[in-house]
């Protein structure tokens, strides 16, 4: 939020596409809080979103990531902010995911609210796809596969930040509602997808970011568990993960083990160092390391390069942490 208004001064009204993927209201927490109450998250999300309005150009547009536990409010709260006639689309995200369903269908897609700030002015890019039944080439619509991180195509750039969006996903938003150079805005930026892609797409952004990922490298716990009859899983199809934490390390999935909380047959967990998302851009400037080059970056040719700045604002409770109070020997006399 104070970053927000921070920046709103200087790049009011000069942003072309904002991609938000907030915290989805599920009640599990994961790097982030996720267990707020409805209120409370219609709290968090209605104030940025209605800043985030200002941010926008008339051609602008804004994608805000969520699923069945909060896609109804969101749609609700983005209305009353954006205008229900600037609604465009709302975008299934299909993906597959290895475990089996019980007692329901298997969850297999998000959902992604498309708002223009002014549909007479929007700025939108049709892209193509080739369909599946035709094998022709058509518009894309509002139905989108691309393969989540069970999938070995997606595994190279996986950081294993729980909420961690493929590369792919970005590429199609930011090819479909921005120019070269134009800015990117996330404000929930997460593991950095978002930026990279934008960087590798050769426009400008501006990413957000309040937990410790932020960083170059940041503290986390990880779980791996052998594929167990409660799974669907094709060894063709999904990357392994049963693998030695050890075999990691040397894969470049994380850097460091710090703690082996529980370990037997089955499973793993485990306190580990992983990639935050200045080592990450990193990465992408260099065009190499341990997560670079991904898949999209050898699909677009990307070589490396270019610049980003970043500044740390300090919070008001960091701000009392770090106060630091002298001795006052004639103070203590008073007292005693």
């Amino acid at each position: 939020w104070q970053a927000l208004n921070l920046l709103l001064e200087k790049y009011k009204e000069k942003i072309q596409t904002i991609y938000i993927d907030p915290p989805f209201n599920t009640g599990k927490d994961f790097y982030y809080k996720d267990k707020y109450q409805n209120s409370s998250w219609c709290s968090l999300i209605y104030d940025r979103v209605e800043i985030s309005k200002y941010f926008l150009k008339n051609q602008g547009c804004i994608f805000v990531h969520l699923d069945k536990n909060a896609v109804h409010i969101g749609r609700f709260l983005l209305n009353s902010l954006y205008g229900s006639t600037n609604f465009l689309n709302e975008i299934v995200w299909c993906y597959e995911k290895p475990r089996k369903a019980k007692k329901q269908f298997k969850e297999n897609h998000d959902n992604i609210l498309f708002f223009s700030k002014d549909k007479l002015s929007l700025y939108f890019n049709s892209l193509k796809t080739i369909s599946p039944f035709s094998n022709k080439q058509k518009d894309l619509s509002d139905w989108w596969y691309v393969p989540s991180f069970s999938t070995k195509m997606t595994a190279k750039e996986r950081v294993y930040f729980d909420t961690q969006k493929p590369e792919e996903l970005m590429k199609l938003i930011i090819e479909c509602s921005s120019k070269i150079n134009e800015i990117i805005f996330d404000f929930f930026a997460g593991s950095g997808t978002t930026l990279c892609v934008a960087h590798k797409l050769k426009r400008k952004w501006i990413g957000v970011e309040i937990g410790n990922v932020f960083n170059d490298f940041y503290e986390d716990v990880i779980k791996i568990e052998n594929p167990s009859d409660d799974e669907d899983m094709n060894e063709s199809d999904f990357e392994e993960e049963n693998i030695k934490l050890e075999e990691w390390i040397k894969r470049g999935n994380i850097k460091e083990i710090k703690t082996i909380i529980n370990q037997s047959k089955n499973n793993v967990e485990a306190i580990v160092i992983k990639w935050g998302i200045l080592s990450r851009l990193k990465m992408v400037l260099a065009n190499e390391g341990k997560r670079e080059p991904t898949i999209l970056s050898k699909d677009i040719n990307w070589q490396g390069g270019g610049f980003f700045k970043y500044q740390i604002l300090e919070q008001y409770e960091d701000t009392l942490d770090n106060i630091e109070l002298k001795e006052n020997k004639e103070a203590e006399e008073l007292f005693k």
